[in-house]
């Protein structure tokens, strides 16, 4: 995902909500891609003036997404998540499989899956060799799929206890992910979710994932070099 292009829009539905940007090569090709495999176009491919090409998509389940070839080139990517800055995008859907399949010919992600213990799977999605997002089915049922994104935080405690003082409402508490960090998950008053997360430091996140045994399977999609 392009980290530093973290936006807040209108969703299909009138909400307001965070819908991340993934940077890709080709706008337009992504966009015939995307509706090829049972995506819906939202936003038509236009130019903004020193920003890029961009279009917003909706994956076959109903996650948006906008695409963009950024007129600057990405950002250099980062080793560890500045506070207030967005990190991490999480995809919530249905149907896994499906997902993954839509976006590694819309944007070139390739995917490993983690296990999480008692049968429960994450899967991490990458692109040239690093991790950008993660994907799961935790959705309840009155909820459509969409993207969550992180910001990082230095307590996530700390803005939480704010978050009903400004009138948002808390989701999920703080609470900690071991080897991955201390996290939250809120809504803002006009109904936009975001999470929270105080980032393990990524070198002693790798040591604890090697100590843990986690398996993981990479697959490298059709056409695509990292």
């Amino acid at each position: 995902m392009t980290e530093t292009l973290q936006v807040l829009e209108p969703a299909t539905e009138g909400v307001l909500e965070t819908v991340p940007r993934a940077g890709v090569e080709d706008v337009d090709a992504a966009v015939k891609t995307a509706t090829a495999n049972g995506g819906k176009v939202l936003a038509p491919p236009s130019d903004i003036p020193d920003v890029g090409r961009t279009a917003g998509i909706a994956d076959p389940q109903g996650a948006e997404l906008h695409l963009l070839k950024n007129a600057k080139g990405d950002p250099p990517d980062v080793s560890e998540a500045l506070p207030g800055r967005f990190f991490w995008n999480e995809l919530h859907t249905r149907d896994t499989a499906k997902a993954l399949a839509f976006y590694e010919k819309v944007v070139g992600f390739t995917h490993r899956a983690m296990d999480m213990g008692s049968g429960d799977v994450y899967n991490i999605v990458s692109k040239g060799g690093v991790d950008r997002g993660g994907v799961m089915t935790h959705l309840p049922p009155d909820m459509t799929p969409h993207w969550l994104p992180y910001v990082s935080v230095e307590d996530p405690d700390e803005t939480l206890g704010l978050v009903k003082k400004s009138g948002g409402t808390i989701h999920v508490p703080a609470e900690d992910i071991p080897g991955v960090g201390r996290f939250g998950v809120l809504q803002d008053p006009t109904g936009a979710f975001l999470a929270v997360m105080k980032p393990m430091p990524s070198e002693k996140m790798k040591e604890m994932h090697e100590k843990s045994g986690a398996k993981s399977r990479e697959r490298e999609p059709a056409g695509v070099s990292r």
